[in-house]
Order: structure tokens, then C-alpha cells, then sequence
């Protein structure tokens, strides 16, 4: 009966997921490319997530065909691999805006909430190069809600319980207002969770006691507020803005394998957004889009080895400030009537500093990356579309500073990596608006500053070194 019931619900996930790519191609789509290129992105619309009850974007992710759910135990994260691709080589960002950790390029996808979101996009073959650099194995994209009433609200509740007790809840509100000028939305949620429950007969000062695992709490806290503004029918400005206060513990093992329990506390993992976009029309043939932003990160781990530790509050300190500023701008071009040509240009400074007490000072690090990129949509017969890409990145090093143990204070060489990528799609449309699509791609991601800097925590009998001219990775598919 178990396995009845769960070949039911991978049967009822992926109904709900073609019902929702079917019905939604690009309606929700914020990522910069061509409208051909476009419809092949998978689309999780909110109703979608709902129906199939996803708390987060991880979650909800999970249902996509070729995404993998994938759970860091040691830091208490979930992430996704799209085709085998990780979180480093497949970009995340919201409506359009980069919102990876500079530092490894991760991020924990479950701290990310879907209530209130508009949709959550994945892009795994032909990813367009117009959206910047580092999509060597896709892009997930999630867009926040836009009003299409003049007035919307929405308040949900909802109460977890785990042996008899309340352990979790989760509560959402939003409201919008919206004209022919332009809409305002503004929307809350979290999702708290007091502990995980543990099995009847487990009982002991490792796991937990009355039926509740130890160090197993979260909360996580998000608000959103769009302003945007429509002056003529196919112009429009947003400003956005998204605040983010994440706290997460990390249960410790607790089976007989020998391996130390450990006590792991995030107090702090907090994203902060604040971007502009922009599209105008400047007249029938050429469109400029424009986008500026700012995201930030806070991360604080404090590292507990024992019980002993836990209880008396005495153990290692990390702690992360990180930033990304950005810009980019996108000039489309009706070449025919069904051709377009589009050329991009994108910007973004990563900035990540890193202390291991509260009062050290913060070693730095800076990446400046750039990107060039072109994409034309050709019309070829009348049933039948092709989409070539190329793009050219460089990431210069700006800064990379450490502070030492003797107090000195230790600044690596510069190192520059530049790199060529393009792709090219076609696809042809069956009478029935069925379509057929072949695509071939070649392209990069730069080493993250962990790549290239760390040297902390090598593998057994081994011995770490940096490496900051390290070169880009690069993957070649069909697809």
C-alpha cells in the first residue's frame, strides 16, 4: 500500500506540473531572452505549488523532471541538481536578479518560501545568454506576484502538530492594488517550526526527548513590497524590494556509526533585495530593457562539537557579510516581422568578507564580472524557428585579502578569466501546437572565491592550496 501511494503521488506531481507548463509558457517569464527561447522554460505557478502543497522553492523544485532534491546534512541546506548540474553551475535568481551566494555560489532554497511568489522558472537545455554569465548548466529563475485586479488580498493560516503537539505553523498575507498607471504589492509571510518530532521508543540525551528531536528549530521570515509603474501600454517601471530573516538548526546524527554529534546554529541567515527594472518601447521596432540592483547577505554560524558545548554556549564563530551590485541592459530589435535580434550587456561586483570571531577583523574578497551577449530569433518557414546565442564574460579580481593567525596580513595576486560561449535551437510546430525542439549548447561558469581561495578542511591526509588562476569550467550538450 506504501508503494501505491507514493507511485499516486509521483503520478499526481507530475499532472499538476505539465497541467501548469501547458497552460503558463511565458506569462510569468522576467529572465531576458527571445520568445522562442522562452517556451521552453518550465513553469511552477503559484496554484501549482499550492495544489501540491510545496512549502519552499526546494520543494517545489523537486517536481520538475530532471531536478534532484538534494540535502546537505552538515549544513542543514536544500539544494537542487538540475541534470546532474549543482547549485554552482546552475544560476538562481529572482525575477531576473542574481541572488546566489558570492561566496560558493549556494544557496539554501528551502529558507525561500512560495507563498506569495508568482512562479518558480527552470531553464535546463537552451538557458538564454542574454541573462548574464555562469549558466553553464541552466538558470532557476523565481518571480514575484503582479496584480491583475484592481484590489487582491489574501491571509492563510495554517497549525503543524507532531505527537500531540503543536510544533509549526506557517501564515501568509498579502494585499495589491493596481491601475492603468501602475500597482502596488505588498505581502508577508513565515514559516516557524519549534522542533521535528522524533519516533516513539527513541528517547536518549543525542536525539531528543519526549518526542522531540533536539536542535531542530527554524524560522523563516519574509516581506515584499512592489511598486510599479505603466505610463503607456507596453512600458513599464518596478522597484522591488525583499527582506528576508532566516534562523535554521542542525539535528545532529545520531546513528552508531562512530561519527562525533555536532550542534550547529545558523542565528542569522538573512537576504536583503532592492532592485529596479525597467522596459520601454522606444518605438515599433526597438525595445530597452534596464535593470539595476543591490543584494545583500548575512550569515552567522556558531558551531557546538558536543551537548556540553551546546548547553553552555561555547563554540566556534563564523560569520559572512556579503553583497552583489549589478546592472544590466537589453536592446531588442524587430528585424522582420517574426525575427528579432536582441544584444545585452550585464555588470555585477561580488563582495564576500568572512570572520571567524565577533570583534576580527573581516578578510575581503571582490569579483567585478562582465558580459556581452547577442541573440537572434529567425524565422525560418512558417512552422519552423531558430535561436542562436553567443556571449563573451571576463571576471577581473579586485581583492583578495586574508588575515593570518601571527596577524599578518596576506594579499593573493590578481587573476583574470575570460570565456566564449554560444548555443543554438530549433524548433519546429506540428499543426496540433504540439512542437519539437533540438538544441545544442556550449557554455561556462567562473570558480566561485571558495574554489579559488579556501584552504580550510581538506580531505583526510591531504593538503589544501589556493589556486586563483583557477580557469573556467566549461560543459557541451545536446538536449
Amino acid at each position: 500500500m506504501r508503494l501505491k501511494k507514493r507511485y499516486l503521488c509521483t503520478a499526481l506531481s507530475l499532472a499538476f506540473t505539465q497541467q501548469a507548463v501547458a497552460a503558463q509558457e511565458s506569462d510569468t517569464l522576467t529572465v531576458w531572452s527571445s520568445p522562442v527561447s522562452s517556451t521552453t522554460t518550465t513553469i511552477l505557478d503559484q496554484p501549482t505549488m499550492k495544489a501540491l502543497d510545496k512549502q519552499n522553492v526546494a520543494q517545489a523544485l523537486s517536481v520538475v523532471p530532471g531536478v534532484v532534491l538534494q540535502k546537505s546534512g552538515s549544513r542543514n541546506e536544500e539544494q537542487v541538481k538540475v541534470r546532474g548540474f549543482d547549485s554552482r553551475q546552475v544560476p538562481v535568481y529572482f525575477d531576473g536578479v542574481p541572488i546566489y551566494v558570492p561566496y560558493d555560489g549556494n544557496l539554501d532554497l528551502a529558507r525561500i518560501l512560495t507563498n506569495n511568489l508568482g512562479a518558480v522558472e527552470v531553464s535546463k537545455g537552451y538557458s538564454s545568454l542574454l541573462q548574464g554569465p555562469n549558466q553553464m548548466g541552466g538558470a532557476i529563475n523565481i518571480t514575484t506576484q503582479k496584480p491583475t485586479k484592481p484590489l487582491e488580498a489574501n491571509l492563510g493560516y495554517r497549525q503543524g502538530w507532531s505527537r500531540s503537539q503543536d510544533n509549526a505553523y506557517d501564515m501568509h498575507a498579502s494585499f495589491a492594488a493596481s491601475s492603468d498607471l501602475g500597482y502596488l504589492q505588498v505581502s508577508g509571510s513565515q514559516l516557524k517550526q519549534d522542533f521535528l518530532g522524533l519516533p516513539h521508543g527513541v528517547n536518549n540525551d543525542i536525539a531528543g526527548k519526549h518526542g522531540k528531536m533536539i536542535n531542530s528549530s527554524a524560522d523563516d521570515k519574509r516581506g515584499i513590497v512592489k511598486l510599479g509603474f505603466t505610463p503607456r501600454e507596453n512600458d513599464e517601471y518596478t522597484l522591488t524590494y525583499i527582506k528576508q530573516d532566516g534562523e535554521k538548526d542542525n539535528p545532529p546524527y545520531s546513528g552508531n556509526s562512530g561519527q562525533k554529534s555536532r550542534y550547529w546554529q545558523w542565528p542569522e541567515y538573512d537576504k536583503e533585495s532592492f532592485y529596479y527594472q525597467g522596459t520601454t518601447q522606444l518605438n515599433d521596432r526597438f525595445t530597452l530593457k534596464s535593470r539595476l540592483y543591490r543584494d545583500t547577505f548575512e550569515n552567522t554560524l556558531m558551531m557546538y562539537n558536543s551537548l556540553a558545548d551546546l548547553k553552555n554556549k561555547k563554540g566556534s564563530y563564523s560569520h559572512y557579510s556579503d553583497y552583489s551590485d549589478g546592472a544590466g541592459l537589453q536592446l531588442a530589435a524587430d528585424v522582420r516581422e517574426n525575427d528579432l535580434l536582441s544584444f545585452a550587456v550585464n555588470w555585477k561586483d561580488d563582495v564576500h568578507r568572512e570572520k571567524g570571531a565577533p570583534h576580527a577583523a573581516y578578510d575581503r574578497y571582490e569579483d567585478r564580472t562582465w558580459s556581452l551577449a547577442s541573440e537572434y530569433q529567425w524565422a525560418a518557414a512558417d512552422n519552423v524557428d531558430v535561436v542562436a546565442g553567443i556571449s563573451y564574460d571576463w571576471r577581473d579580481s579586485v581583492e583578495a585579502k586574508k588575515h593570518e593567525k601571527d596577524g599578518s596580513i596576506t594579499h593573493y595576486d590578481d587573476n583574470n578569466q575570460s570565456a566564449f560561449n554560444w548555443q543554438v535551437m530549433g524548433k519546429y510546430h506540428f499543426a496540433n501546437e504540439d512542437t519539437l525542439a533540438l538544441s545544442y549548447y556550449d557554455r561556462t561558469r567562473f570558480p566561485t572565491l571558495k574554489e579559488r581561495y579556501t584552504t580550510s578542511k581538506p580531505a583526510y591526509n591531504q593538503i589544501a592550496i589556493v589556486n586563483p588562476q583557477l580557469k573556467p569550467e566549461r560543459a557541451r550538450g545536446v538536449d
